[in-house]
C-alpha cells in the first residue's frame, strides 16, 4: 500500500515536545579529512576518483571480470557522487529548510514540532524517536564513510589494508562449496589437519563447516578471483548460483567468510578487502515505463529525472503535466541506485542486513518506535533518502522543486510550515 500525502502529513503535524539535534554542536562532517566530491556541474571539492581508481577491476581475461563494464560503473560512480552530495545536503541543512527536515522526518523517523507564532512566521524543530543525538550522529557517521570511500580515501579498517575493493560482474568466479567439503588456502591447496606419523600422508582435512561460521540460509562459494570464501544469503530454497536465474539477485557485498575458530598460523585463507558481486541483471534491467508495476533500479539516468519535461510539476493528485507526476519514488530510481545501494554495505565495517526494501515498509516504520534503530541501518533507507534529496534539490529551471511526503512528490511551497 502506498502512503498518502495526507496521512503523512497528520502524522508529522502532531509530533510535540522536540528540540535540534545538534545541541551537543557535533557534525560527523567536521570529524573527517574527506573533501566533498562533486560531479560534473558542481562547485568545486577535487577531481572524482574513477571507477578503476575505487576498485579493483580485474584483467578482462578473469572470471566475472568487470573490464568490460567499466564506461557503465564510471556513469554509476558520478552519479553515486551526485545522489550522495544531495543526501549530505539535506542531512546538515535540515535547520534552514523544511523541505530537507521533512525528507528526516519520512526516512529516518524524526519527528518534526511546529512552533506556531501569531505574530510572525512558525519554526519548527526535530527529535529523533529514541536518542539525541546518537540516531543522527550515527546517520551521518554511515554518510562520512560513504564519502570517505568516495573521495578515493578508501575504507574504514579495512580487511587487507592498501588494496581497494573487489568488484565482479557476474557469478562466474563463485563455485558452490557445502558443509564437508574441504577448506582450500589461499594457494588453492587442501588444508591438511592431521598425517600419519609414518608415512606423513593427509589423514584428516579441515572442512568447511568447521573453519567457517556456516550458515543454513546462506551458501559458501569459494572465489578464485582472489582464492577465499564469500558466503551469500539464499533467495531460495535449493539455489546453488550467486547469481541465480529464477530469484533475481542484482548484487551482494561480501566480507568474505568468518572464521569460526583460531586455525594454526601456517594456514593462510586468501583474503579481500570486501566485494562487491554485481550480477548480470543489475546491468541488464529491463526498459523502464513509467508507472509500471516492478520498476526498480531501472530509471535511465539522473539528469533524466530533473528535465522540465519529467521533473513533478504538482503535488500528487493535483493534475500535474508532466512524466513523473503522481509516480512514487520507488518507480524513479536509477539503475546507478544499485551501487548506491552497496556503498552503504561496503563502507561498514560489519554486515550491515537488509531489514527493508520496499519504499512502503520503510515509511511504515518511520512512523513507529523503531526501537532497533533498523532504518539508520538499512541500506535501501539511505538509497531512497538520496534520490528524494536529489529531486528537491535539483528542480530544473522553471519548475517549482517538490520534496516526498508519503512517497509521493509534494510541492516545496505548500509545505505547512
Amino acid at each position: 500500500m502506498r502512503w498518502s500525502i495526507l496521512s503523512s502529513l497528520f502524522w508529522l503535524l502532531v509530533a510535540s515536545s522536540a528540540h535540534y539535534l545538534e545541541d551537543d554542536n557535533y557534525d560527523p562532517f567536521n570529524k573527517t579529512l574527506w573533501r566533498r566530491v562533486r560531479g560534473p556541474g558542481g562547485d568545486g571539492g577535487g577531481q572524482q576518483p574513477t571507477a578503476s581508481e575505487l576498485f579493483l577491476i580485474g584483467d578482462s581475461s578473469l572470471p566475472a571480470s568487470c573490464a568490460s563494464r567499466v564506461d557503465v560503473l564510471d556513469e554509476w560512480v558520478n552519479e553515486a557522487n551526485l545522489l550522495h552530495e544531495a543526501a549530505m545536503t539535506v542531512y546538515s541543512g535540515y535547520k534552514t529548510k523544511n523541505a530537507y527536515a521533512i525528507l528526516m522526518n519520512q526516512f529516518f523517523g524524526f519527528a518534526i514540532t511546529i512552533n506556531r507564532n501569531p505574530n510572525g512566521p512558525n519554526t519548527y524543530s526535530l527529535t529523533p524517536r529514541n536518542g539525541v543525538p546518537q540516531r543522527y550522529t550515527t546517520i551521518g557517521d554511515r554518510l562520512a564513510r560513504v564519502s570517505q570511500f568516495l573521495a578515493g580515501a578508501g575504507l574504514r579498517d579495512p580487511p587487507v589494508p592498501g588494496e581497494a575493493p573487489r568488484v565482479l560482474c557476474s557469478g562466474d568466479a563463485h563455485q558452490l562449496v557445502g558443509p564437508g567439503d574441504i577448506t582450500r588456502d589461499k594457494n588453492g591447496n587442501r588444508v591438511v589437519t592431521a598425517r600419519d606419523p609414518t608415512t606423513n600422508e593427509p589423514t584428516e582435512y579441515l572442512s568447511i563447516q568447521d573453519a567457517f561460521k556456516y550458515e543454513e540460509e546462506a551458501n559458501f562459494f569459494w572465489v578464485s578471483a582472489f582464492n577465499g570464501y564469500a558466503q551469500l544469503k539464499k533467495l531460495s530454497a535449493g539455489e546453488t548460483e550467486a547469481c541465480p536465474k529464477d530469484n533475481i539477485r542484482y548484487a551482494a557485498t561480501n566480507r568474505g567468510g568468518t572464521l569460526s575458530k583460531i586455525i594454526e598460523p601456517s594456514f593462510e585463507f586468501g583474503k579481500c578487502n570486501r566485494m562487491i558481486l554485481f550480477c548480470p541483471a543489475s546491468f541488464d534491467v529491463k526498459q523502464w515505463v513509467a508507472g509500471e508495476p516492478g520498476n526498480a533500479h531501472n530509471f535511465p539516468s539522473l539528469a533524466q529525472a530533473v528535465t522540465i519535461d519529467n521533473y513533478p510539476s504538482a503535488t500528487a493528485g493535483k493534475g500535474g503535466t508532466k512524466t513523473l507526476d503522481d509516480l512514487g519514488l520507488d518507480n524513479i530510481l536509477p539503475r546507478s541506485a544499485t551501487l548506491y545501494h552497496e556503498l552503504i554495505h561496503l563502507t561498514d565495517n560489519y554486515d550491515t542486513k537488509d531489514p527493508y526494501y520496499q519504499l512502503s515498509d520503510i515509511l511504515r516504520t518511520a512512523k513507529k518506535e523503531d526501537t532497533k534503530s533498523e532504518l539508520i541501518k538499512n541500506p535501501e533507507s539511505f538509497v531512497f533518502f538520496a534520490m528524494a534529496a536529489y529531486m528537491t534539490i535539483n528542480a530544473p529551471e522553471g519548475a517549482s522543486p517538490v520534496t516526498y511526503m508519503g512517497g509521493l512528490p509534494m510541492r516545496v511551497s505548500e509545505i505547512p510550515f
